[in-house]
């Protein structure tokens, strides 16, 4: 990710957080992993009570435009929590790996993560829809 540091809400962060518990509770090691990573950000991140979120930032729920780095292929991402994940629909989990990169960006970030077959490399360039800028406190 860019320099920038990562800026979640309070609201986002609790409700992680129980997502977070039950993978421990419930799932083996390959989703542990991805909950320690998740853990992780949320431990180093910026946390703001939800009505000062900037408007750039990717919070639960934000719907984003994203330009691949390679390709300049662009594409929209709805960021979501698991059990809503519809990833052939653009909807990510929090919980993937894209999920895990895209929570807490801002517009003009460049976030990365590898897949099995080649480092992926995504710049942020444009929020359609963010929960906390528009008061949706409730999603």
């Amino acid at each position: 990710m860019s320099e920038k540091e990562a800026v979640i809400s309070e609201f986002d962060r609790a409700r992680l957080q129980v997502v977070i518990d039950t993978i421990r509770a419930q799932s083996g090691t390959r989703q542990w992993a991805r909950g320690d990573k998740l853990q992780e950000k949320l431990t180093t991140s910026t946390t703001l009570a939800p009505s000062e979120i900037p408007a750039d930032v990717i919070t639960m729920n934000s719907i984003a435009r994203v330009r691949d780095l390679e390709s300049q292929k662009e594409g929209v991402y709805n960021l979501v929590f698991p059990s809503d994940s519809k990833p052939l629909e653009g909807r990510a989990s929090v919980l993937s790996l894209l999920g895990i990169a895209l929570f807490g960006s801002r517009i003009g970030d460049v976030i990365e993560w590898n897949t099995t077959k080649a480092r992926r490399s995504l710049e942020v360039v444009e929020i359609i829809y963010q929960p906390d800028a528009a008061r949706h406190w409730t999603l």
